[in-house]
């Protein structure tokens, strides 16, 4: 059974976007392989969007700030130690894993979550 479609949409793109747009429905040869229509319905129908949190951005930012400013204080300690010959492999094996450990964290809050806009 076919499907009557009664809703118009319509978008105006600049020379740019137009050049991409055919590109993507035209073959290696230049030839049209699709109307733009089709290929827009099909884009849309398949895309995922998902609107932005921007209070878990502001919670993310706010995170990443405090594991910045851990790095700094390690790297401020290190120069210190480094400056009055204080540094052995000790303090450098310590430094080190707590660097990586901040960075685990880091990675792990700061990583994509699926409230945050995308497209597939």
């Amino acid at each position: 059974m076919k499907k009557n479609k009664n809703h118009i949409i319509s978008f105006r793109l600049n020379d740019y976007e137009f050049a991409e747009l055919l590109l993507k429905i035209s073959d290696a040869n230049g030839v049209q392989m699709l109307k733009p229509s089709v290929f827009a319905r099909g884009s849309l129908i398949s895309a995922q969007v998902r609107a932005n949190d921007s209070e878990l951005e502001k919670y993310r930012v706010f995170i990443a700030g405090q594991v910045s400013r851990q790095i700094q204080q390690i790297a401020g300690a290190l120069e210190t130690a480094n400056k009055s010959d204080k540094t052995d492999d000790e303090l450098l094996i310590e430094l080190v894993e707590k660097i990586d450990l901040i960075m685990d964290e880091m990675n792990a809050l700061l990583s994509p979550l699926d409230a945050r806009t995308e497209w597939r």
